[in-house]
């Protein structure tokens, strides 16, 4: 367990600055008391809750609504300015909250004064005191506090920042959170080994790091080097592990008994991580990083059962699932029940219960019994098959894969499966409102009816065209159709009024 845990994490980065961490809470707690619970709309509170659930490309979604709605005001605004991980993103969020025809209050100039003292651009900060007083917002006790942060508040808020954004998984933050550090010169030893430890995917990243910190004359410790043997020893490299071993020596380093339980790690410690890492990769939705490191684990000849059966999970329909499958009896490992099972439910997604009924023969020929759970996953009910779509079609969309959510849609289309819900998550994937209406008169020929959520979802893409008529006309085809508009409906159109 030990040798799992300092592959995985570091008791060196976690238990830093509690008091900045506390205190970075309770500020944003205090943001949202700007809109009281009593008084806030559907929108709202989801927009809340996501973040609550640092869930923050969800709240920017229904962020975005509440602006196409006309509904947006400062304080929307001011929430959002929290998810922004730099002055520059804070810039342009202000400029277009602005463009909204919004001001800037007291709490956005903060913000952005914020951003900029803990960039160390103290005189950007004294710049934007200057503008905010030229607009007419007085600045408050808070603004001025701000501006006196001593160097030493503002090092240990970019730790905890940091260390924050790889604690969540927020990669591509924390790399330009680094980023930002290093351009001031005050990256340290620490920051380095926060980023080897949770920022870098494979050694070669690793390796890269490493020689940038060397560049900028800081010299890498045992955690870096250990880092580095993990990456290496998780993807089977063990001879290149035991060079950076010698490297670590000859640069007067000594190992200590953490990395050297990390080079006497065993096949099946190994395995067990790199499932793990799999299984957390795919949970997350970072499909492509997974089977990236699935290929390298497959190059190195240590990929076994658990790892191709957990990456039947990033299959993303029956064709892909038994194509790895075939991979890997090529590589002579049998598949066990539960890829057996991944397969199936593959199958029984797309409606193919006559293929899957095949699979349960070739397990059984293959000398396994299917149990309790492959008979659950052949009896998929009608509801349970369309909520499993609809996920899968959203999770293609949100991720970028437009194409396989297409292609996925079509097979769904041809099965006789499709319903109100995947058309209407579909429509998101339309690039025009032409394309929607198109797509929305498929369904009706095939005798579906839009619900309130297929209508909002062509309502909101002609108003992002700019054609407000039509989808003032939407509206009272809606209307026409016998179907409710919602309060969010409604307030799609609320700019046209």
């Amino acid at each position: 367990m030990e040798e799992q845990a300092r592959l995985v994490d570091s008791t060196e980065i976690t238990a830093q600055h509690s008091e900045d961490l506390q205190a970075a809470s309770t500020e944003a707690s205090q943001d949202t008391l700007s809109i009281p619970t009593e008084t806030r709309s559907p929108l709202e509170s989801r927009i809340l809750e996501a973040f609550d659930l640092r869930n923050h490309s969800e709240a920017w979604g229904h962020f975005e609504e509440l602006v196409q709605s006309g509904y947006a005001r400062a304080a929307h605004y001011n929430i959002m300015l929290r998810s922004c991980s730099s002055s520059k993103a804070v810039r342009l969020l202000i400029q277009k909250m602005q463009s909204d025809g919004i001001s800037p209050d007291a709490d956005t100039y903060r913000a952005l004064i914020k951003s900029l003292m803990f960039e160390s651009k103290s005189e950007e900060a004294r710049q934007v005191l200057t503008e905010m007083q030229a607009a007419g917002v007085k600045a408050d006790a808070k603004v001025y506090s701000l501006l006196k942060i001593s160097p030493d508040k503002v090092f240990k808020v970019r730790r905890t920042r940091l260390n924050e954004q790889l604690k969540n998984r927020k990669i591509d933050k924390a790399w330009s959170h680094f980023e930002q550090i290093v351009q001031t010169g005050s990256a340290t030893l620490f920051e380095y080994n926060s980023m080897m430890l949770k920022g870098c995917d494979n050694s070669a990243e690793g390796r890269q790091l490493m020689q940038r910190m060397q560049s900028a004359g800081i010299s890498p410790n045992n955690v870096t080097y250990g880092a580095l043997i993990s990456l290496l020893m998780l993807e089977g490299k063990s001879v290149d592990a035991s060079q950076v071993l010698e490297e670590m020596q000859a640069a007067g380093v000594e190992p200590d008994n953490k990395t050297t339980r990390i080079l006497d790690l065993s096949a099946e410690s190994v395995s067990k991580i790199n499932t793990n890492k799999l299984g957390a990769l795919l949970q997350r939705g970072e499909h492509a990083k997974a089977w990236s490191h699935f290929e390298q684990i497959v190059q190195a000849g240590t990929a076994g059962i658990f790892q191709y059966s957990v990456m039947m999970k990033g299959c993303d329909n029956s064709a892909e699932g038994r194509q790895l499958m075939q991979r890997m009896q090529s590589a002579g490992i049998s598949p066990n029940i539960v890829t057996y099972g991944s397969l199936i439910s593959l199958l029984m997604v797309e409606g193919k219960s006559m293929e899957a009924s095949q699979v349960v023969e070739e397990l059984q020929a293959a000398g396994l019994e299917p149990g309790s759970k492959i008979k659950k996953k052949l009896d998929l009910s009608a509801k349970s098959r369309s909520k499993i779509n609809t996920e899968r079609l959203g999770a293609l969309l949100q991720r970028g894969e437009t194409a396989k959510a297409w292609s996925l849609f079509e097979q769904i289309v041809q099965a006789g499966m499709a319903d109100v819900f995947q058309y209407s998550v579909m429509v998101k994937g339309c690039a025009s409102s032409a394309e929607g209406r198109q797509l929305m008169q498929r369904m009706q020929s095939a005798g579906i009816s839009p619900n309130t959520v297929t209508y909002a979802m062509l309502m909101r893409k002609l108003q992002l065209e700019g054609k407000s008529v039509e989808a003032s006309q939407v509206l009272e085809e809606m209307q026409a159709a016998g179907v409710e508009a919602s309060w969010e409906t409604k307030a799609i159109l609320r700019r046209t009024s």
